[in-house]
């Protein structure tokens, strides 16, 4: 089957980082005109916001142009506000969406027309019967130093599995994504993980992305899913993460003492299907081995954005403090 590509926009949705409609744009080796482009991935408890700018040429080295004089006219529940802006293509709406709300955009551009979009707010997933498990080794090194003092090294190493149960509504297609995340340094930065699942990874999980470039679903610092086959059910899931550290003077009766000098929470994301296509799609482009030949075997990036390029994409979270 052939495949169905933007060849122009992948450095441009990559870079940005942020009622579905696929579009074909062929690509016969000109250079194509821009296109109006909108990144919005609104969660329910948090600020609204959108970047608008305009794509590039997939060859180009040229920065990615923002867009800040767009009119943006969204609105929830049917209810209309302007969006402002805040400079580099970035705009506050000012709303803070809940579950269950349905939200829309209209994007108007003095060059580039019109584009919109329309998505709603997934309700927060259910999670449960959260436990640890350890799976590690602490190793001690003992030396004396050039003063005569002994140095004492301790060696975490192994794995930890981080276990809960997600409990998904019955009858209905339901789509998730699940990261860890880690404070260090007053900053929150989310960890590479891995689950290990045969139901929910053994083969493709959805058969509404086609021939995208084939890899492992299971690991990342963001892992998203399907209910296609745990539907209904309580399902239990586990994250095995690998840690390793060396503390130089200092002693840990057990791997946990260790792991709470950093605060580090799980968040279970219930996302709607334009998201969840969003990140496989351009989670293939990103890893993609043939990248460098993108003109002949490009990777399709997926967009919901009638008029243009880019994604509306909704999610709701409930968060696990493992380590608080």
């Amino acid at each position: 089957m052939k495949k169905r590509v933007f060849p122009f926009i992948l450095a441009t949705i990559m870079t940005l980082g942020f009622t579905s409609c696929e579009k074909i744009i062929e690509f016969n080796g000109d250079v194509t005109e821009p296109y109006l482009v909108v990144i919005s991935k609104p969660q329910a408890d948090s600020t609204w916001m959108l970047r608008v700018s305009q794509s590039r040429f997939f060859l180009s080295n040229a920065e990615v142009p923002a867009i800040n004089n767009a009119q943006v006219i969204v609105a929830v529940n049917g209810n209309e506000s302007t969006a402002t802006s805040e400079g580099n293509g970035m705009y506050n709406t000012g709303i803070v969406p809940q579950p269950g709300d349905s939200l829309s955009i209209r994007v108007i551009s003095p060059h580039l027309g019109e584009v919109s979009a329309g998505c709603r707010i997934p309700q927060r997933p259910v999670v449960s019967d959260f436990t640890i498990e350890y799976d590690t080794t602490i190793y001690e090194n003992s030396w004396t130093n050039i003063h005569d003092s002994v140095v004492i090294n301790r060696y975490v190493e192994g794995n930890i599995n981080l276990h809960f149960k997600l409990h998904d509504p019955a009858n209905e297609r339901n789509y998730y994504m699940v990261r860890l995340a880690t404070k260090t340094w007053g900053s929150w930065s989310y960890r590479y993980i891995t689950i290990e699942d045969n139901i929910l990874f053994d083969i493709d999980a959805t058969n509404e992305v086609f021939d995208l470039y084939e890899e492992e679903d299971n690991n990342g610092t963001a892992i998203s899913f399907t209910d296609e086959r745990i539907n209904g059910n309580a399902h239990p899931i586990t994250i095995s993460l690998y840690i390793g550290h060396v503390s130089p003077n200092t002693y840990f009766d057990t791997p946990d003492q260790e792991l709470e000098l950093y605060p580090t929470r799980i968040e279970v994301y219930a996302i709607s299907r334009d998201q969840y296509l969003y990140n496989k799609t351009i989670n293939a482009a990103e890893n993609y081995d043939g990248f460098m030949q993108v003109i002949s075997e490009p990777v399709q990036v997926h967009t919901n954005i009638e008029g243009g390029i880019g994604i509306l994409g909704a999610s709701s979270k409930v968060v696990i403090n493992v380590f608080e």
